[in-house]
C-alpha cells in the first residue's frame, strides 16, 4: 500500500526490503557512502536558487536513506543529479551493476538518437553498410598479417 505525503512530498515505500539492491534507500546509501557525503552535504547540494527550489531537508533525505520514505520523481531526479549519477538507475528501473559500467561517448549517443529517427528502410541500409564496412576491416588487418609473415 502507497500513502503520500504531501508535507515531505515522499512516497511511503512498504513493499520493498531497503537492504535489497533494487530499492531506493540501498542505491542513495551506496551513492552517498562512495561519494563520501552526508544527508546535510546532499540536502544543501539540493538547493536551486536559479529555480527558486529549496533544499531537500537532511531529515527526509535520512528517510529516504534509512527506506522509511522514498523520493517522488521530482525529487529522484534532483537528488541523482547532485549525486552524479542517472536518474534511472536511482530509481531503480536500471540494474544495480549499470553504475559501474563505462558511460557512452557524445558521438555514440548521437549516433543512437539519429538512427532512432531513421525509417526501417534506411536502419536496415545502414546496418548493412557497416556490416560492409567492418568485414572490410578485417580482411584488411588479414591481409596485413598474411604480409608480415
Amino acid at each position: 500500500m502507497t500513502k503520500i505525503n504531501m508535507k515531505t512530498l515522499t512516497i511511503k515505500q512498504e513493499d520493498r526490503n531497503p537492504n535489497s539492491t533494487e530499492s531506493i534507500a540501498y542505491r542513495l546509501n551506496y551513492i552517498i557512502r562512495k561519494r563520501r557525503y552526508t544527508a546535510k552535504e546532499v540536502a544543501s547540494l539540493t538547493e536551486d536558487k536559479t529555480r527558486g527550489l529549496k533544499p531537500i531537508s537532511p531529515a527526509t533525505i535520512s528517510l529516504y536513506i534509512n527506506g522509511k520514505s522514498a523520493p517522488n520523481h521530482s525529487y529522484t531526479r534532483r537528488l541523482a543529479r547532485v549525486l552524479n549519477v542517472d536518474p534511472s538507475w536511482l530509481s531503480c528501473d536500471l540494474p544495480f551493476d549499470w553504475i559501474n559500467k563505462p558511460k557512452q561517448t557524445p558521438e555514440v549517443t548521437e549516433l543512437i538518437e539519429i538512427y532512432g529517427r531513421l525509417n526501417v528502410k534506411m536502419q536496415k541500409y545502414i546496418m548493412e553498410t557497416a556490416r560492409i564496412a567492418i568485414a572490410a576491416m578485417q580482411n584488411e588487418t588479414n591481409d596485413k598479417k598474411n604480409t608480415d609473415r
